[in-house]
């Protein structure tokens, strides 16, 4: 298994939206397979997981960068299913957090 990373943005989102143990499966099946998620064309090393959660009617994609199995998985950004602009919400989520 691979260890994992959280970013700010993601962790402030998913912390505040989902149980701890939602979120330790979601880590879980990342880190397990690094590749369960689909790459996003034209963005190198950026995934994403298409998450539903058990009884529920929203979905939503969480992105997140894998490099190697010699680094960490970082857990880039959650955001619910068919957000438009989603890659700028991404850059703009990580540039606050290189910013801060």
């Amino acid at each position: 298994m691979q260890s994992v990373v959280e970013s700010r943005s993601f962790s402030v989102l998913a912390r505040s939206k989902f149980a701890d143990t939602e979120i330790d499966d979601l880590i879980y099946a990342i880190a397990s397979n690094p590749r369960v998620g689909r790459k996003v064309c034209g963005a190198g090393n950026l995934y994403q997981y298409h998450w539903e959660r058990p009884g529920e009617k929203i979905e939503y994609d969480v992105y997140y960068i894998h490099i190697s199995r010699s680094r960490p998985i970082l857990l880039a950004c959650i955001l619910k299913r068919g957000v438009k602009a989603a890659l700028d919400k991404i850059l703009e989520a990580l540039a606050l957090e290189i910013l801060s």
